[in-house]
């Protein structure tokens, strides 16, 4: 279970360059997320600042009397070549997104962005003096920033401020049948393994579909991390599957197509791990998806035949499409309406795993009243008899309470708590988002039964407000999330499964107030400081890599080479280690936080106190 002040996947990033992959939804039904929403979120990925919102209005107002420029390249962060096309900005632009693109907002002094020219460099002027954090977007990838901190002083011109940044890749290939002949509409998608509340799970990240001639194209793509293909000829026309007229025969209905892994592997476990180089394009991914028989699941609802209809959902179930982890979610489905008074029959599936979910159908009108989520193996035959019980939606409490008593001048008027659903997006009626009182109560309105990771944010004073959407790095007042409970048991680091009945006492979040300050100065072999590298704070009782990245700490180090976590980390003993680059939640990436750890300098935070660590990083490859 994962506790964050962040509104971002991932957690614990106190600094610097951040890969935020947001919400991106191509569906059929189920999978909706608002313009406004969306956008709202790219701006704060981007610029670090809600848009328009009066404090970033502030920012611009500073005086532009002493001001500053500032010069330097894009780099690519593997391999150091300069990228054009990268837009560079000071954090005291304010930034907005037109026509797909993202501009100086209205109003703006748009001195303040550049974008890089052929040669990757780009020019700033007219900031504002001070402690200034500069921000490059690269519009090849989906949300893909990176930043760096500078002090800078009214009058100053700095030359070679150079930020490095991820440049994707792009995958081509083409999809065929067993006879050569091209797939049409099959999709094609990047599959990443990442840890996520305890689990190393799989999830989808990037999807691109064959045209007429078979032919694909995913861009976008991560390099540096394994990633898998998927490929699949999902089912278009779900309405008549459901009301399916398939004769009982499997052999004489029309052939159904399975999912395969790149090259042409029934499971995701056998697929080849690839690797891609920063701008690659890798060409000649080619899959045959050949026709296997089609298959029926049969079954009927539990439910009084007055109920009508329901919104009924069948999909493959790993990787599903919905929530994946830290990097948004991204997905296509086809449901259909299907009468609780009759027996419902769904044809046209491949073997294998399936998800089926049914709800009431809120689009037309319908307060959300039933809902049902059921799991299935289909094999060689039909599965026949299937009985699906659906639920009403559930209320569950919760509490916010201290770790005993406070000391004086430790308060919090309110935190926000809510509930992520991992393998599906939000229905319309649902109600998971609260807010309490410490010590105090609240209540989920309507819940419903599945498997979620609870989300805690911390409120951060401010002047001019308190903002639930700040990250971590903001909540500098001792406070921590340093339980959360389901019932008798702990579940700050796994997920919730949430049944047709709450635990009694629902969930409680239990806030520690003894973080402390942690000071990493990152230095290379001959002494000199090391800026804009990443360091991670590694806790020693971290028993193995799945529990080592859900409680790891990483930032970024300033000009100076050091990293600070203010009032931010909990008391306990840690490692220090520093990398070039970023490190993502893959297995391979946290083996390498892992194998370090032994020779990494250990420190020892105590309650409300601090700590400093020098380390030394490896010679750059």
């Amino acid at each position: 279970m994962r506790a964050t002040t962040s509104v971002f996947p991932q957690r614990n990033i106190a600094h610097g360059a951040v890969t935020v992959k947001t919400v991106i939804l191509r569906t059929v039904t189920l999978k909706i997320v608002t313009l406004k929403a969306l956008l709202r979120m790219v701006v704060f990925a981007v610029t670090g600042c809600w848009m328009l919102t009066p404090a970033c209005q502030a920012q611009k107002s500073s005086g532009a009397s002493e001001t500053a420029s500032l010069r330097g390249t894009v780099r690519d962060v593997h391999s150091g070549e300069p990228i054009p096309g990268v837009i560079v900005h000071v954090n005291t632009t304010v930034m907005t997104f037109e026509n797909g693109g993202l501009v100086a907002a209205p109003g703006a002094d748009s001195r303040g962005m550049s974008t890089t020219d052929e040669h990757g460099r780009y020019a700033l002027s007219g900031i504002p003096a001070g402690s200034r954090s500069v921000r490059a977007y690269n519009p090849k990838g989906i949300f893909t920033t990176a930043g760096r901190f500078l002090e800078i002083r009214a009058g100053e011109t700095r030359e070679d401020f150079d930020i490095r940044i991820e440049n994707p890749a792009t995958i081509v290939g083409r999809v065929l049948d067993e006879n050569g002949e091209p797939l049409a509409g099959a999709s094609v998608s990047v599959v990443v393994q990442e840890y996520y509340l305890g689990e190393a799970r799989y999830y989808l990240r990037h999807m691109g579909f064959a045209d007429d001639t078979g032919a694909y194209e995913i861009e976008k793509v991560p390099v540096g991390a394994k990633v898998r293909l998927m490929a699949e000829m999902p089912p278009t026309n779900f309405d008549a599957l459901a009301a399916s007229k398939a004769p009982t025969d499997p052999k004489q209905r029309r052939p159904a197509y399975a999912r395969v892994f790149y090259p042409d592997l029934p499971h995701v476990e056998a697929g080849t791990l690839l690797t891609l180089r920063s701008g690659e394009r890798r060409e000649g991914m080619d899959f045959v998806i050949r026709r296997e028989p089609s298959l029926c699941v049969e079954g009927s609802f539990l439910l009084p035949p007055d109920v009508g209809r329901l919104r009924t959902t069948v999909e493959a179930a790993t990787p599903s499409y919905g929530s994946s982890g830290r990097t948004g979610f991204y997905g296509r489905t086809v449901s259909a309406l299907v009468d609780v008074a009759k027996p419902f029959r769904i044809c046209g599936l491949a073997a294998g795993e399936y998800r089926l979910t049914a709800a009431t159908d809120v689009a037309s009108g319908h307060p959300l009243q039933h809902y049902a989520v059921t799991s299935f193996v289909l094999m060689d035959e039909d599965l026949k008899d299937l009985q699906i019980a659906p639920t009403a939606p559930l209320k569950i409490p919760f509490r916010a309470d201290w770790e005993g008593t406070p000391p004086e001048g430790v308060s919090l008027d309110t935190v926000s708590v809510g509930l992520d659903a991992l393998y599906r997006a939000y229905y319309p009626g649902e109600q998971r988002d609260g807010r309490s009182e410490v010590p105090g109560t609240g209540e989920f309105g309507a819940v419903l039964a599945g498997v979620y990771g609870v989300r805690v944010q911390l409120p951060t004073r401010r002047a001019d407000r308190i903002d639930y959407a700040l990250p971590a790095s903001t909540v500098a007042n001792g406070v921590y999330v340093k339980d959360i409970r389901y019932g008798n048991e702990s579940v700050l680091h796994k997920a919730v499964d949430v049944g047709s009945e709450a635990e009694d006492g629902g969930i409680q979040v239990i806030l520690g107030y003894d973080a402390g300050d942690v000071t990493a100065r990152v230095v290379d072999k001959n002494g000199k400081s090391v800026s804009d590298c990443y360091v991670h704070l590694l806790p020693v009782n971290a028993g193995d890599e799945t529990a080592l990245a859900e409680r790891l700490f990483t930032g970024q180090t300033d000009q100076n080479g050091v990293q600070r976590w203010q009032r931010n980390i909990p008391p306990g003993s840690y490692r220090a280690v520093a990398t070039w680059a970023p490190v993502d939640y893959s297995p391979e990436g946290i083996h390498v936080l892992w194998l370090a750890r032994s020779q990494a300098p250990e420190i020892t935070l105590a309650p409300n106190g601090t700590a400093e660590v020098k380390v030394v990083i490896p010679d750059q490859k």
